[in-house]
């Protein structure tokens, strides 16, 4: 491959250095800098490293938590379903269990795929009321994390 040439393997951040022609004043200053960067991302890797793993801890359900859970419930009683959810859910059945006991929250992705299948279920319902849902169990689902978090930081906290 020619100098200034692309590859395919180039580097998306510092590729450009490599792309300016031969002699330009550009080609000393981007590489200076792209080493003062490396070494700054060394620092800061090596800087992590020491951190021990945090510890595991038990917590109750936040009531964040149990906000989303009582939400994701109200939907899937709504469908008329929730006595025969793997009737609804079939392949994903354990993982709404999961949910609904407090054991994980889904992400945005397991979220819209919930809700979907919940939607097509549901007699009456326009676009509007889907992102009203969308939007309302997604905010209690970040919310839940977040208390989560914090729920996890006390308790290590106060065992110390």
């Amino acid at each position: 491959m020619e100098d200034g040439e692309q590859g395919p393997f180039e580097d998306p951040n510092w590729g450009w250095i490599n792309r300016l022609p031969p002699g330009h004043e550009g080609r000393p200053a981007g590489q200076k800098w792209r080493e003062r960067y490396a070494r700054l991302v060394r620092a800061t890797l090596n800087e992590r490293d020491w951190r021990p793993v945090a510890s595991p801890v038990e917590i109750p359900v936040p009531v964040e938590q149990q906000q989303f859970i009582d939400a994701l419930r109200d939907l899937i009683e709504a469908t008329g379903l929730h006595d025969s959810r793997w009737l609804l859910f079939a392949g994903i059945t354990r993982r709404v269990d999961s949910y609904l006991a407090g054991e994980c929250i889904p992400q945005e992705e397991a979220l819209i795929r919930v809700l979907k299948i919940c939607v097509d279920h549901l007699e009456k319902i326009d676009g509007k009321t889907v992102d009203a849902l969308y939007e309302r169990l997604g905010h209690l689902a970040k919310q839940a994390r977040a208390a989560r978090v914090r729920e996890r930081r006390v308790a290590r906290n106060s065992r110390s």
